[in-house]
Formats: structure tokens, sequence, C-alpha cells
């Protein structure tokens, strides 16, 4: 019986024990089920809880925060992209239309939201200006009525997909209306018209398109079968300006700067033929040159320059009654500076002409002698120094300037 009352003490332990290793497992299973819930993700994920304030609404909001400022930003550079891709001097290959040939030029300043500001200029190519090395010679002048400045509103024009466009309106030009911006070009009032197509340039004046015109653009042939034909001058390159303006103030000396100084130094040689002047009656001097030379941005005294000076005249020869054609002319070669000259000496007596000499002396009356053109033909030849005066002239001699000037008495 003792024994029957022990198991029975026995088993009412073990199943207590077994129970309380249940409760146990229980609360365990439970301790880890809280830990893996709420421990180990604050533990394990560095990113900010979505159970914050606000919730899930406000993490997304904080995100696109941060993504509308990323597209603000990409909008604002797109935007500063694209006006920095218009603003410049635009310039068409010359047009050939109703017999006119012309050029469009287009200058943008700004190039901000709807707006744009602009200048605009149109030059034309006057044809019979001479002949040269086979062509034809265009003259290229401002037209100065096309000339307009202002503000414009961007549009969409009602062709194609609604191209960007801005209207100006002038009144005095046949040649008014419409730049369509499309992509990385423009048009001048034919939208998609390759002949109307502007090309961007490096130019740092709009100005400066008369130089690359009458440089580039300067031959042609016309014929009533083949048109207008173009010599494309190869040597300087598209709307490229290094490859065509100087490097060196080509105004440094001009004719007033040496106009006085010139007009002494004629009296001077006036004078030495007084006695010719007065045994043959010598009217006056004729073709005066003074030739010199200068350094390029030259910045000194213009009187310290070394000039020479030819001058011819011509007088009655001895036979002149007799002989209708007896004239005689003489040459006389002066030297010294603008300050004065030093050395005066007569052909045939101090030197000999020769053909060599004659033809030195025709060259200067053909180069002072030719049509006036700002930047003429430059690298080759001659140029004029000021539009408005054909006097003075210089060309390039590696670091000098070579001048010639032209006297008028």
């Amino acid at each position: 019986m003792k024994k029957r009352n022990n198991e029975i003490c026995l088993n009412t332990k073990y199943k207590n024990k077994v129970l309380y290793s249940k409760k146990f497992s229980l609360i365990s299973v439970i301790i880890l089920i809280l830990c893996f819930t709420l421990i180990l993700p604050g533990c394990g994920n560095n990113e900010p809880s979505k159970t914050v304030v606000g919730g899930d609404d406000y993490y997304n909001d904080d995100q696109n925060v941060d993504n509308n400022q990323d597209v603000n930003q990409n909008e604002y550079e797109n935007e500063e992209d694209e006006e920095n891709s218009y603003v410049g001097i635009w310039v068409t290959k010359p047009i050939y239309r109703y017999g006119t040939v012309y050029s469009e030029v287009v200058k943008i300043s700004s190039y901000e939201n709807d707006t744009v500001e602009f200048e605009r200029k149109e030059y034309v190519g006057n044809i019979n200006s001479g002949y040269e090395d086979g062509w034809d010679v265009f003259n290229w002048e401002e037209l100065k009525a096309s000339r307009s400045h202002g503000t414009s509103e961007i549009e969409k024009a009602h062709i194609g997909h609604g191209i960007p466009c801005f209207e100006f309106h002038d009144s005095n030009s046949l040649h008014s209306g419409t730049i369509y911006i499309d992509d990385n070009f423009l048009y001048f009032n034919e939208y998609g018209n390759e002949e109307f197509l502007m090309y961007p340039s490096d130019f740092t004046s709009i100005d400066t398109c008369l130089a690359f015109l009458n440089i580039v653009y300067k031959h042609y042939h016309y014929s009533y079968s083949d048109g207008l034909e173009l010599e494309n001058n190869n040597t300087v390159s598209d709307y490229t300006e290094e490859d065509f303006i100087p490097d060196f103030d080509w105004k440094q000396i001009t004719v007033d700067m040496i106009k006085d100084s010139a007009t002494s130094i004629y009296k001077q040689i006036e004078n030495t033929v007084k006695k010719d002047k007065k045994k043959y009656g010598v009217d006056e001097i004729y073709s005066v040159y003074f030739t010199f030379s200068a350094e390029k941005n030259f910045s000194g005294n213009i009187k310290d320059l070394n000039i020479t000076v030819w001058a011819g005249y011509s007088y009655e020869g001895p036979n002149y009654d007799l002989e209708w054609d007896d004239m005689i002319y003489r040459y006389v070669k002066a030297t010294g500076t603008f300050d004065g000259i030093t050395k005066i000496e007569y052909s045939d007596e101090d030197f000999k002409w020769t053909d060599s000499l004659d033809k030195e002396l025709d060259s200067y009356y053909n180069i002072t002698s030719g049509p006036v053109e700002d930047y003429d033909n430059y690298r080759d030849e001659y140029i004029h120094v000021e539009d408005d005066t054909k006097d003075l002239m210089f060309k390039e001699n590696e670091d000098l300037l070579d001048y010639i000037y032209k006297y008028k008495y």
C-alpha cells in the first residue's frame, strides 16, 4: 500500500513537472516571437522606421521632396543648357532669291522662359562689283533698313508639331518674319528649308559677319542656265572668327594721325623742286605716296617711324613746241621720319629710274585706287584701315604691318 501511494505521488510530481515544462516552453516561444517582432527589426534595419509619426505617408512624402528637388534642379539645368545653346550669333549662308543675294544674321542676347532678346541684320551682295581671278566679285554691304532689336515672346508655330518660334516686325525690310527654333538650329522665315538654315558662330560682334561674307563668299559666277555659283574660300573655316580676324588693332594708325605730318613733309618736297617749277613751269607735284612700317599693335610715337616718300612731277621739255609729247617726267625719293625729311634724291641725278621702280609706283596707284571695302581680302592683299577712305592701306609682313598712304594735296 505504501508502494502504491509512492507511485501515485511520483506520477503526480511527474505530471506537474511536465505541465510546468510545457508552460515554460510556451512562454519562451511567446518571448521569442515578441523579440523577433519587436526587438530584432529595430536592431537589424538601419533605415528609418516607417512606423514613426505620420506613418508610411510621411516617409513617402520625404522621399518625394528629395525627388522633386532633383527634378526641379534638372529642369533648371536643362533651361540653362537650352539658353546657352541659343545665345550667340547665327548666320545663314548666302540666299539667292528674286535676283537678290543676301544673308540673314540674328544675335540672341538672352533666351529665358518664353522670351527672347535679339538683334537682327541683313547683308546684301552687290553684284557687278568687279572681276578677279576668273570670278565676278561681290561687295557685301549691310542693308541699313534691316536693323531691328527688341524682345519677343516664344510661341508655337502652326506647323510640324508646334515648333517654337518668335516673330520680329520690320516694315523697312522685305525679309522680315519668323525665326524657328528646332533642336540646335534656327530657320529664317521658312522652317525646314535648308537654304534658310542658320548656323551658330563664335563671332564676338554681329558686325564681324560683314568681314566673314566679304572673305568667304567674295567670288561668284552667274548664268541663266546654271544660276548662281558661289566660290567658298576654304582657306578659312565657316563661322570661326579667329581664322580671318587679325589679332591686332588694325586701326592703330589712321589718316587723322599722320595727315598733319604728311602735309608738312609734302611742303618740304615741294620746295625742293622750285627750281624746276621756275625754269620749266611745273604746275604741281602728283602721285605722292608715303610708305612705312610699324609693329603690330604699335603704341609708340608716330613721328619716330621711318618713312619713304615717292613724288612724281612733269614739265615741258626744251623741244615741247616742236614735239607735242616732249614732256619730262621725274621722281623724287625722300627719306626720313614723320618728324621731317632728312634726305631728298632726284631720279636720273641721284638714282636711276628703272622699269621696276615704275611698276612699283603703278602698284601704289592700283592699291590705293581700288574699291573701298572693309576687311578687303585679308591675308594676301592690302586692306583699308578705314572703310570711309581708300588712302591708307596695309598688309601683314610677319611681325610688321606695311602701310601705303596716298597723300591728297
